[in-house]
């Protein structure tokens, strides 16, 4: 008699990064870097007239000047100061292999393994659309997942505002 075939335990292996009223959660092959909050330059001051809710400055990577984005003020929650403890996270975008894009953490991201069993869309979600792709919960607590695609093309559109203002 045969034994049943053993079942195929699919996992995520992700990061969830720490944001201020939010923590995101992505996949570990998107994390490229992540850097101090002192290598944020900030935005010029004409550039800080602009309405360029979500850019929080650049920051200097590998010879590229890379936009920052903050993921909360894009979403249009205020805009919080990153903590002490504020990372860089430095993303691979999806458009090319040298697409890269940077969001600000309230703190270094933090590998997570996932099962379905864990990991739950959460229905009650009402800001998914535009730069969140989905919402879904950890056990109970509630994470954002990002649309990388919607992100890059965010991040371009106001590194080319600020460029001009």
């Amino acid at each position: 008699m045969r034994s049943p075939a053993p079942q195929r335990r699919e996992v995520l292996y992700a990061a969830l990064i720490p944001l201020d009223q939010d923590s995101a959660l992505l996949p570990n092959a998107a994390l490229l870097d992540v850097l101090p909050m002192a290598l944020l330059a900030p935005l010029s001051e004409a550039a800080q007239r602009a309405d360029l809710r979500g850019l929080a400055g650049w920051v200097s990577y590998r010879g590229h000047r890379l936009p920052a984005l903050q993921l909360e003020a894009l979403l249009g929650h205020d805009r919080a100061p990153p903590g002490l403890r504020g990372r860089l996270v430095v993303l691979q975008g999806v458009s090319s292999p040298e697409a890269r894009l940077v969001l600000v953490a309230q703190s270094a991201p933090r590998r997570v393994t996932l099962s379905h069993q864990v990991l739950t869309a959460d229905a009650l979600a009402v800001d998914v659309g535009g730069v969140i792709a989905q919402r879904c919960r950890i056990a109970r607590q509630p994470v954002a997942i990002p649309d990388l695609a919607v992100l890059e093309r965010e991040a371009a559109a106001l590194a080319a505002r600020a460029s001009g203002a």
